[in-house]
């Protein structure tokens, strides 16, 4: 597929809202909030407010044209000619040389950030932190979206022989957090030997990937079964294996990965996900609330080797530069 990048809707320099305001409407003793009775004009905070909403209107409509070109959506024409319009304002030649499988999953990405940003604003007041989500949609295109690591993967292999040797002779993979499973399976799909073993906690998300399964159908190669990786008890089993540390809390990265390395076999690989930390400051706080609703933390590439490397990997290095994630990747000797 024809490689190409654009800017995030989000950094585009937007263009002026004209919102119209009657001052009259509004109370001028209802805009004083804070101790100090400071005035805030509310109009300017709803003109503020409204450019944010203009930018998630922007990636509605990115995701909408998406969902058209993947043949998920069926919008009428006077419809598809606003998205149109909307692409080729924002981001023209957004589309251009992405294959059915990469809008696809280019589609659940953003449906997925979309309802993760509903799912914070109406955060529920129970005490509960990290990634839980049980909601089919958010799992579904999560999982869908996931399958850019398996993309990640196959480029490497290419690039790295000995990688691709490993991918391509009846390697074992383990799945760390597999969700609802998509990235064991675009593994098998993509790797016709790979054997893999998907391991997660919620039962919600492994009860769509035994879904996925059945309608691919690959269970001669592909299973899931709910086990926290904390409680990881094989010894020299698998070829490769994927975690994201984007999903998993701090406190027991340090025995993961001791599990981790137990399970692979000598010179087998391991590669740890985790979102890329932006140099633009803005960004970067973002990125940090993202990772703590997922349940996880930023962390760098100096991070990440040492993270590797204390039990015993040897780390190579990060293989996904230019993507919005790490992929760090170590060895076991």
């Amino acid at each position: 597929a024809q490689k190409h990048t654009t800017s995030s809707v989000f950094t585009q320099p937007q263009p002026e809202e004209v919102i119209i305001f009657d001052a009259r409407m509004f109370d001028v003793e209802e805009w004083i909030c804070g101790t100090g009775g400071e005035k805030m004009a509310f109009p300017e905070t709803m003109a503020a407010i409204q450019k944010h909403i203009r930018a998630a209107d922007v990636l509605a409509a990115i995701g909408a044209r998406i969902g058209k070109a993947a043949g998920h959506l069926q919008p009428n024409d006077n419809l598809s000619s606003k998205l149109d319009a909307v692409i080729e304002e924002f981001e023209p030649n957004l589309l251009d040389g992405l294959t059915e499988e990469e809008l696809d999953a280019l589609y659940g990405f953003v449906r997925a950030a979309m309802r993760q940003m509903l799912h914070l604003l109406e955060l529920p007041d129970d005490g509960s932190s990290g990634w839980s989500f049980e909601d089919p949609a958010i799992l579904e295109n999560q999982g869908r979206s996931s399958r850019v690591v398996t993309r990640l993967l196959t480029e490497y292999a290419a690039k790295k022989p000995e990688f691709g040797d490993t991918l391509s002779s009846g390697p074992r993979f383990l799945d760390v957090g597999c969700g609802v499973g998509w990235i064991s399976l675009s593994m098998a799909q993509q790797w016709p030997s790979l054997r893999a073993t998907g391991i997660d906690i919620l039962q919600p998300a492994l009860e769509l990937a035994a879904k996925n399964l059945e309608q691919i159908g690959l269970s001669d190669r592909v299973s899931f079964r709910e086990q926290n990786v904390l409680d990881l008890q094989e010894d020299e089993v698998f070829d490769v294996v994927f975690v994201p540390v984007i999903f998993l809390p701090e406190a027991i990265l340090e025995q993961t990965f001791e599990n981790l390395y137990r399970a692979l076999k000598p010179n087998g690989w391991l590669f740890a996900a985790a979102f890329r930390v932006p140099d633009d400051r803005r960004m970067a706080v973002l990125n940090d609330l993202r990772t703590t609703v997922s349940g996880g933390r930023a962390w760098n590439t100096d991070e990440l080797a040492a993270m590797t490397d204390k039990p015993g990997l040897v780390s190579v290095g990060d293989i996904a530069a230019g993507s919005p994630l790490h992929l760090w990747a170590a060895r076991r000797p």
